[in-house]
């Protein structure tokens, strides 16, 4: 028995390992399309932008109306109010506040368009993990609303839809959170699949449990929700929990 115990151990050991590289690995594939590089800030003051005139204040306050932004935050949202608050303090210009209502209408109608209709207070966070790394939901939301972002924008969208349909059923008994939760890691193996093929079958037990895992990791991060931060790559993510 202790003979097996020797070599059965160490080799338990290595297939472990590597089930955790091959997960690891595959999920910076799958999570790559949301990834951005935001460079942590220099802490350096900035110096503040000259106001704006009242004309452009007014213009920059519609517009980020039309992009859906709360007035007052709701919950923990920077709301229209908090935008104006900084562009009368200089913290932030015009233009940049002008491209912030301009890529959070780009991501509400895409989302839209997939059935999901996501929230675009979802989006008008800066917590104080974004803070302490310098990062402002500016430069973020910039650069995920762009084509590269997409395959997990329409993941994010299907299931922000279902989970919707999962509450408006709830009541009546007609639906259940698990049924959603297994709809929605239904649609995290398609994308799974888009974003990472399956290669041809190999008897490679590691490398088939690191794609088990790396499903799993897409699926709860998007159902129970993750930080701020990803914690395998180090790159900023917008924390995706809808239930």
């Amino acid at each position: 028995m202790r003979t097996h115990l020797t070599w059965i151990i160490p080799l338990a050991i290595v297939l472990l390992a590597a089930a955790a590289f091959f997960g690891v690995s595959l999920y910076r594939q799958l999570t790559a399309s949301v990834q951005v590089t935001v460079a942590p800030g220099s802490g350096a003051p900035v110096e503040p932008a000259p106001p704006p005139s009242a004309e452009v204040t007014e213009q920059v306050a519609a517009r980020l109306r039309e992009a859906g932004l709360n007035g007052q935050p709701v919950l923990g949202d920077t709301a229209i109010s908090g935008h104006m608050q900084r562009l009368a303090a200089g913290e932030v210009d015009a233009d940049t506040l002008l491209q912030y209502a301009a890529d959070l209408e780009r991501l509400n109608r895409f989302s839209t368009e997939q059935g999901g209709s996501i929230p675009t207070a979802f989006w008008d966070v800066r917590s104080k993990e974004m803070e302490a790394n310098g990062w402002d939901e500016y430069t973020v939301v910039r650069q995920i609303a762009v084509p590269e972002a997409e395959p997990y924008l329409l993941l994010l969208a299907q299931g922000y839809g279902r989970f919707l349909r999962f509450k408006a059923a709830e009541a009546a008994g007609e639906d259940t959170a698990l049924d959603a939760a297994l709809d929605i890691f239904a649609a995290v193996a398609v994308y799974q699949e888009k974003m990472s093929p399956q290669p041809e079958p190999v008897d490679d037990p590691a490398a088939g449990k690191g794609r088990a895992d790396a499903m799993l990791m897409v699926w709860q991060s998007l159902v129970a929700g993750s930080t701020r931060t990803n914690p395998l790559t180090g790159g900023p993510l917008f924390s995706h929990s809808i239930f």
